[in-house]
């Protein structure tokens, strides 16, 4: 199964409802590309599920320009939740847009079960990998496509040598 075919398994356990609503959710960056790819990516996963998933990022994005965001600002999870429970609703699935369980994404979602402003019924979902099954490949067999994609495209010798990089988080 791809990562993606996993966001979508994932989101589709929370059908929305009325009343209902679903986030995917990653951990936010201070580029605008990463959040108008989270963007595409909810509205793709709107798509394939029929019902709007809305693209939230737990932090930084809403330092990023409106301007650099097509004109509409980045959505955070604290007040994106607030602004979900004063519009009436009362039940919001949280989909991770996370490889594993983070300690950002675990705090934010104890911290909003916490929150009285926000909506009552909050669900996390699961994350992208299964840390309990050792079996599960699926981004390293996506970083292997994209590794052997950009070896034959730039038609790189084997042995390749290969350096994965996280982005880090942005300094305070």
């Amino acid at each position: 199964m791809s990562i993606f075919a996993a966001l979508v398994t994932i989101a589709s356990t929370s059908a929305l409802t009325p009343g209902r609503a679903t986030l995917l959710v990653d951990n936010g960056s201070r580029r605008a590309a990463s959040t108008l790819a989270l963007r595409l990516t909810a509205a793709s996963l709107s798509t394939l599920l029929g019902s709007e998933v809305l693209p939230v990022s737990l932090r930084w994005s809403d330092g990023v320009a409106a301007a650099k965001l097509d004109g509409t600002p980045a959505c955070i999870l604290e007040s994106t939740l607030r602004a979900l429970a004063a519009d009436g609703i009362d039940s919001v699935a949280i989909v991770p847009l996370f490889l594993g369980p983070a300690d950002g994404i675990r705090s934010a979602f104890a911290t909003a079960q916490q929150d009285g402003a926000a909506p009552p019924q909050l669900a996390l979902g699961a994350c992208l990998v299964d840390e309990a099954s050792p079996d599960d490949t699926r981004v390293g067999r996506a970083l292997a496509a994209g590794i052997l994609r950009t070896a034959r495209a730039n038609r790189l010798a084997v042995p390749y040598r290969v350096v994965v990089v996280d982005h880090g988080k942005p300094p305070h």
